[in-house]
Parts: structure tokens; C-alpha cells; sequence
């Protein structure tokens, strides 16, 4: 895992070499974004940093836009109607997703099987991946035992 401190330094530093201006209301985003343990959409990371004074909902949308730009971060769709954001996976390492479709709880993990597929493929027809996104949706263990079904 990417340690957070580093990241948020490194996206102020990278921003400021851009000649983006560093504002205490962007790093005040910036920073409830890499302090997330979670994939947030707007709203939600809105909701974290309204109290601090004067930033508001364009701000975040701004961010959340060049962080996207800059590569630190990247868009996930997990067709519950929102656009959710996650550190980007060059810097977090390569995972997937589980979705709950009853609760919507997302769980992350890592499985080489999924990379040793690129590298087979990369093997098998000289395409050379640069990443891959898997999401698997089905039922998790709270909502399986909450509905009376063993978890498997």
C-alpha cells in the first residue's frame, strides 16, 4: 500500500510544478480523498470536508477532476449510479472489486491468478497489458447471514 503521507505530498508537489496554485481548500480535499479508507463519490467527500469554511461542492468536483487528470486517482463505476474514486492502482497495486448488490459494501483483493493471465496472454499474442479491473457482484457474508443463508 502506498504510504498516504508520501501521496498527498506528492500530488501538492506535482500540482505545484504544474503551476496549479496550492490552496488550503484543495489539500483540504486532497486530503480526505488519500485519508479514505473507501471509494467515495462527490457527495460523500462533500460531506467530509463542508465543515471546513468555504469549500463547497464545485471545489471537490474540481479536485476530484485533476486528481483524476494527474493520474493519482481513477474513476470506478459499480453501477449504483455514482461515480466513485479510488487512489489510482499504479500507486495502491493492482486489486479487484466485490460488490454487494443488497448492501453495496465494496471489499477489495488481490489475486495472482488475475496476473498471471496478463502475463499469459502478453505470452500467448504479444499484447502488452497495462492493467486490468475486475468486479464481481453477488451477495456478501453479512447479507447472506442477515437473509438466513450460510456463507459460503
Amino acid at each position: 500500500m502506498y504510504n498516504r503521507a508520501v501521496l498527498k505530498r506528492k500530488i501538492i508537489s506535482t500540482f505545484g510544478k504544474s503551476g496549479l496554485r496550492n490552496s488550503s481548500k484543495r489539500n483540504a480535499v486532497i486530503d480526505a480523498f488519500v485519508s479514505s479508507n473507501t471509494h467515495l463519490n462527490t457527495e460523500e467527500l462533500y460531506s467530509i470536508v463542508k465543515s471546513k469554511a468555504g469549500i463547497g461542492l464545485v471545489t471537490v468536483y474540481r479536485t476530484m477532476r485533476l486528481l483524476v487528470q494527474y493520474g493519482f486517482a481513477q474513476e470506478v463505476d459499480f453501477q449504483d449510479g455514482f461515480t466513485r474514486y479510488e487512489i489510482n492502482d499504479d500507486l495502491s497495486g493492482q486489486h479487484e472489486h466485490l460488490i454487494c448488490i443488497r448492501c453495496g459494501h465494496i471489499t477489495e483483493f488481490k489475486d495472482g491468478a488475475i496476473q498471471n493471465i496478463e502475463r499469459r496472454a502478453r505470452t500467448k499474442t504479444g499484447f502488452s497489458p497495462l492493467h486490468h479491473r475486475l468486479e464481481i457482484f453477488g451477495v456478501c457474508k453479512l447479507c447472506r447471514e442477515k437473509e438466513g443463508h450460510e456463507a459460503e
